[in-house]
């Protein structure tokens, strides 16, 4: 028969687990608000990663190590508790390109990055000046798209109007209208506030706004730039935002059209669209078209 424990006892067991209630009460609080150990068993707080992305069923990898499966509701991820450091993003999809992205951590943070999907196979049409021929036609028949493509190009322009900026006089109190100087640039785009140009081959971004609204691709961690630049091996000529993208453009080299973010907190990624000499490319609506020679490609990206 087990003896019942004494009344001193029992005592002693109720003061320890309350001691040890107490003791534990701080650690809960501090967990709660996202402190974890971390070397020679100091606190440290931790940050998150916040992935966006316009295609259901992805697989986030984090360090090489699976972390999330979307579905077809929820397509963006977080991952959170993640200690202060570089982390490598991984995005797959099948039927899609790999995408990839180093971005920091920092403490009480949640960094941000957008998935660029880019297809495996991009759907295509090319465009000639005559239909393919046939063995009932005596001579060869103008194909009417590239007609209509040859205005769209013509119509088209390379300049956009120049944006003024409102200031103050430094002799009055009256409001001045100024031309910024930026709009100038050759191939200046204006793509949801980011102004962007090519200079010395290169396409130069800039966030004309406040600080507080700085696009998360000029931030690394908690600190954010104003101007970013994109480069790449080869000098960039020409490029074009990608409409349904925050960060995503389509660029023209001497050799070629590429798909590449604009997120240059690490190595873009970059994805062959097309290959050629002399590319030029116009966006029309959810079109990407590229004039190569006589020929035109029109490309859903």
């Amino acid at each position: 028969m087990i003896k019942p424990l004494s009344e001193l006892r029992r005592r002693l067991y109720l003061m320890m687990s309350v001691l040890a209630f107490i003791a534990l009460i701080p650690i809960i609080l501090l967990y709660s608000e996202g402190y974890r150990l971390g070397d020679a068993f100091s606190l440290v707080e931790t940050g998150g990663i916040y992935v966006r992305s316009d295609v259901a069923d992805t697989s986030l990898y984090v360090n090489g190590a699976l972390k999330k499966e979307t579905g077809l509701l929820i397509r963006n991820s977080f991952i959170d508790d993640l200690r202060p450091g570089m982390y490598e993003i991984r995005v797959e999809k099948d039927g899609y390109r790999s995408w990839v992205k180093r971005v920091r951590v920092d403490e009480n943070l949640v960094t941000d990055v957008n998935h660029l999907p880019v297809l495996t196979e991009i759907a295509s049409t090319t465009v000639r000046r005559y239909l393919p021929a046939t063995s009932t036609e005596a001579t060869p028949v103008r194909d009417p798209r590239h007609a209509e493509l040859v205005r769209l190009f013509a119509s088209s322009t390379a300049t956009t109007t120049p944006k003024a900026v409102v200031g103050k006089s430094p002799t009055s109190t009256a409001s001045t209208t100024a031309l910024d100087p930026r709009t100038l640039m050759p191939g200046f785009r204006d793509h949801r506030g980011i102004y962007a140009w090519i200079e010395r081959g290169r396409v130069t971004m800039t966030w004309p706004g406040s600080y507080e609204r700085t696009p998360y691709f000029f931030c690394q961690g908690k600190e954010c730039i104003a101007t970013s630049t994109l480069a790449l091996p080869e000098e960039i000529v020409a490029f074009e935002w990608l409409p349904s993208q925050a960060d995503g453009l389509v660029v023209v080299t001497e050799s070629g059209a590429y798909v590449v973010d604009a997120d240059v907190r690490s190595a873009p990624n970059v994805y062959p669209i097309v290959s050629g000499k002399n590319i030029k490319i116009l966006v029309d609506g959810a079109d990407i078209i590229f004039k190569i020679d006589d020929e035109f490609v029109v490309a859903e990206i």
